[in-house]
């Protein structure tokens, strides 16, 4: 069996007296789909963090193909290819949609600062190389027919196929979403889920936290599932369905549906 792409280990946080993430562990393949869920406050995004860098553990680690992550800032982790979304669409209004998707592939671009300022030849090739990457991973998302229109334009649901090919754009090896499905409507949904899946065909490993049921199970192929700050399930979405203690968690009865 090959090496996990990420794993984490005893993973610890604390803010204070409360303890956010308390000795989590699980890993993540190469092209794997992970569900992460859990009640309110269960820590899900506090690990989230921890994996992005934009916090610090108290205790644990992280390693990333082997090599140890954790304590990495932000921009060092992306740069060794992990890139988060965010709940929130964030588009640069005044840019196209492909300069847009440009933004991320700042972390692939080999030319000097000197070069890009003089506009050099090997400066100019490299330019017209991500923009035809940018140009297919908007039609990776189905967006290419907008690739010229104005990003005011975009609805809810297309601006987060935005972020998702900016995300794209960096050449990650994990993309870590954050609730992706939160207010868009049941169509576009489905059309993340197929993006999702896409992603992960291509072997890029996807981690994603979200509270709607209804988008995860079917997605994910494992799920991690959280309450107060500890892992209390890693397996089968469909057995998390059914397990006591992730119903408890979630609604303290047995007898619902998660």
């Amino acid at each position: 069996m090959s090496a996990p792409l990420l794993e984490l280990r005893g993973l610890y946080k604390s803010f204070g007296g409360l303890t956010a993430a308390a000795g989590v562990d699980f890993t993540l393949a190469p092209g794997e789909i992970l569900g992460m869920i859990g009640p309110n406050g269960a820590g899900k995004t506090t690990v989230f963090n921890l994996i992005a860098g934009t916090l610090a553990a108290t205790a644990g680690m992280i390693f990333l193909n082997g090599e140890p992550i954790l304590g990495l800032p932000p921009h060092a982790v992306a740069a060794r290819g992990v890139i988060r979304t965010f709940q929130h669409n964030m588009p640069f209004d005044s840019l196209s949609l492909v300069d847009n998707v440009l933004i991320g592939a700042h972390t692939q671009m080999k030319a000097s600062l000197p070069a890009l300022l003089w506009r050099s030849p090997r400066a100019k090739a490299e330019e017209r190389e991500q923009r035809e990457r940018a140009l297919t991973t908007l039609e990776f998302v189905g967006l290419g027919a907008a690739r010229d229109g104005d990003v005011a334009t975009l609805s809810f649901g297309q601006g987060r196929l935005l972020e998702t090919a900016r995300a794209l754009m960096s050449a990650p090896r994990i993309i870590l979403f954050d609730e992706p499905a939160a207010g868009l409507t049941p169509p576009e949904i489905a059309r993340l889920a197929q993006i999702i899946r896409k992603i992960g065909d291509s072997g890029i490993a996807v981690l994603v936290v979200e509270h709607n049921m209804d988008f995860l199970l079917p997605l994910a192929q494992r799920v991690i599932v959280l309450n107060f700050g500890r892992k209390i399930f890693d397996g089968d979405p469909r057995e998390a369905q059914r397990h006591p203690g992730v119903i408890d968690a979630y609604l303290g009865t047995r007898n619902v549906r998660v």
